[in-house]
């Protein structure tokens, strides 16, 4: 009798709630919310590797001051050479975000090879002190000896170049160069020729000679080798069409959304540290889940990307087929720089739900539901 009665109560509640739902607003015009499952998260940069570097010694330029320029672009314009007994110093552009340099093998070291010319009268000495700095700060000293100069002159040798190669110890979690720095070499030469005159065929032939560029034409560089991502500052996100950077991210969506819904927007920040002109190419790669295949790749021409705030920025909306497959699509931006490097930022990823709910309320009514 009690279960009766139970279900009598509850006939007038179930009629007064489908007669409820018969007088509720339906309005597909204004404030429309998705429902789906799952919470949206930012984009996350995942596998960002170290990457082995060659920095040159080239000419300087005015841009980056100082007696000659540290570059990753390979020198083309042929042999130059200077004298480190006045000093010298080798600066890189400013850096557009902050470099975080290593060292490489066993005993984290950054090296510099370097080519060296010694003139002097027989029985010369010189020390050659070689500085690594980032900004205004030290990062290591090192002094190599030199004896048993070229004499030159119609009586003496020819004088060769000979490379030599120089550690700067750093500890195993490297060293930073700060955004608007420079990393810089520093080599300052004494000799013990340098007072004396006179001789014969010799003159006053007592220096210390560095070469950079392409030395002698013969593909021989003088240069830095370490370990660093100049491009770990990139990022991509998505969005739907219209919003900006700021904006929360749209990693889910429905496969049969409406139409207009089913376009999205990928924004991408290319950060190269060391400027513009070491940035390649630059794609935004999509992959089907099981990553067999790929559903998008957009290579972005120079006109698709506009300096902004010392980044390359860009966007690329694609819409997808209705009913494609649930599951989550890798997604990822590749960036090529001059010396070959291919840097992947995997994205967390898209992924279109199996179910979705699509709800649309009128205009005074709080989107919360």
């Amino acid at each position: 009798m009690s279960r009766t009665c139970e279900a009598s109560r509850m006939i007038p509640l179930f009629l007064t709630a489908i007669l409820l739902l018969g007088f509720a607003p339906l309005d597909f015009t204004q404030n429309e919310v998705t429902a789906s499952l799952g919470d949206v998260d930012e984009a996350n940069k995942v596998g960002v590797s170290k990457e082995s570097y060659d920095l040159f010694l080239d000419e300087a330029n005015a841009e980056n001051g100082g007696d000659g320029s540290i570059t990753t672009a390979e020198p083309s314009n042929g042999h130059k050479e200077e004298s480190a007994l006045s000093g010298l110093e080798f600066r890189s552009a400013e850096m557009i975000s902050d470099l975080q340099i290593y060292g490489q093998g066993s005993s984290h070291s950054v090296q510099l090879s370097v080519y060296l010319q010694f003139q002097g009268s027989e029985g010369s000495t010189a020390d050659v002190t070689f500085s690594l700095e980032s900004g205004e700060s030290d990062i290591g000293t090192e002094t190599v000896s030199l004896s048993d100069p070229c004499t030159g002159g119609l009586l003496g040798s020819s004088c060769s170049w000979t490379p030599n190669e120089v550690f700067f110890e750093v500890s195993e979690n490297g060293f930073t160069v700060p955004s608007g720095k420079q990393l810089k070499v520093r080599i300052d030469a004494q000799a013990t020729c340098e007072s004396q005159t006179g001789g014969i065929g010799g003159g006053n032939d007592c220096d210390v000679l560095i070469a950079f560029g392409d030395v002698e034409s013969t593909n021989g560089f003088s240069r830095l080798e370490l370990g660093a991502n100049a491009l770990s500052d990139s990022s991509v996100r998505v969005h739907e069409v219209g919003l900006s950077w700021n904006d929360e991210e749209t990693v889910e969506l429905a496969p049969n959304h409406l139409p207009q819904h089913r376009t999205m927007q990928f924004s991408i920040d290319v950060r190269d540290s060391f400027g513009r002109d070491d940035i390649q190419s630059v794609s935004l790669v999509m992959s089907t889940p099981s990553g067999a295949n790929t559903v998008f790749d957009k290579s972005f021409d120079d006109d698709e990307l506009k300096l902004d705030n010392n980044g390359l920025v860009g966007n690329y909306t694609w819409t997808y087929d209705p009913g494609i497959a649930s599951g989550e699509y890798p997604l990822a931006l590749e960036i090529r720089d001059v010396q070959g490097h291919t840097v992947y930022f995997e994205h967390q990823g898209i992924t279109f739900v199996e179910h979705d709910i699509f709800l649309s309320l009128p205009s005074h009514q709080p989107d919360t539901v």
